[in-house]
């Protein structure tokens, strides 16, 4: 539900090809409460956009025009590339097989993911 509660200051929103149409969504409702209620100023929005090539970037004018005029609170940030091929969950090669999977180490301070 929009707008998101007040104590909420920081959204990090993660997106990949057409799964950024949702997130537009809820940016403009974001972006639409911050024009309307000043009081939101500390707010600060952050998408994460994942494509394959740049051609692939759904509704850029909008975004970059958003980033543009809501610069103080909204940043986009495009992760522009193809999956790597040799490079798998945990530690994996062209001549591992699928048994020999390790999962990588867990963080410092994390018990589980």
């Amino acid at each position: 539900r929009y707008p998101f509660p007040s104590h909420i200051q920081s959204v990090t929103m993660i997106a990949v090809g057409v799964g950024v149409a949702p997130m537009i969504q809820t940016l403009r409702a974001l972006l639409r409460n911050y024009s309307h209620e000043n009081r939101r100023s500390s707010m600060s929005i952050v998408l994460l956009y994942g494509v394959r090539t740049v051609r692939d970037i759904l509704m850029r004018e909008l975004l970059d025009e958003w980033q543009e005029k809501y610069q103080d609170i909204f940043k986009v940030v495009y992760c522009v590339g193809s999956r790597w091929t040799n490079v798998h969950f945990g530690a994996k090669t062209k001549n591992t097989e699928k048994s020999q999977y390790r999962p990588p180490q867990l963080p410092d301070g994390f018990s589980s993911l």
